[in-house]
């Protein structure tokens, strides 16, 4: 699985929805790209917002409620 193909995947999973241009910009070619896969998963999981239209479709049993 390439790079951009994880950040789709992630936000189709996390956010119901395909990342915007900028954000899969970002992560696959940008800043974001330093980043390792794990880091990355870690952080848009830890940044999914419970009160926001981009709720997660599920909820990983290792984060804490």
């Amino acid at each position: 699985m390439s790079r951009s193909e994880l950040v789709v995947a992630l936000h189709k999973n996390l956010f119901e929805r395909q990342p915007s241009a900028s954000v899969l910009n970002y992560w696959a070619d940008g800043a974001g790209a330093n980043f390792s896969a794990g880091q990355m998963t870690n952080f848009l999981i830890k940044n999914v917002k419970e009160d926001s239209t981009d709720k997660p479709s599920f909820k990983p049993s290792f984060i804490a409620p």
